[in-house]
């Protein structure tokens, strides 16, 4: 038996554990996570899904399994159904960085630890 914070459907030894990093999100400048569930539930009232944009979007630090999210990146450069980058969490002027309810709007989000 082995413990973990995912599993999949077929890894049945894998006892789950609850991350409740979430609700320290404060404590780093974020808002909590009821305050991110209404502004997602609000996106999502007022975006229909033919009204969400039409392009797969990721952000995140290709420093995690840099092979496959600057495979990822290199890929998907300038494509017109790509808003894929690397997020720099230190400049959130730069549309490198998107809230979670920010991600609600595009049709598509990219998960590419599910390439390998």
């Amino acid at each position: 038996m082995e413990w973990g914070i995912a599993r999949r459907t077929e890894e049945a030894n894998i006892w789950l554990i609850p991350d409740y990093g979430y609700w320290g999100w404060e404590s780093v400048g974020l808002p909590s996570y009821s305050i991110i569930r209404r502004k997602i539930n609000t996106v999502n009232s007022k975006s229909t899904w033919e009204r969400k944009l039409k392009q797969a979007v990721w952000r995140g630090n290709v420093k995690n399994a840099p092979q496959i999210r600057e495979k990822l990146i290199e890929v998907s450069k300038d494509k017109p159904w790509s808003d894929i980058r690397h997020a720099d969490h230190s400049d959130r002027s730069n549309n490198s960085y998107l809230t979670v309810e920010e991600l609600c709007k595009y049709v598509t989000y990219a998960r590419p630890s599910l390439l390998c």
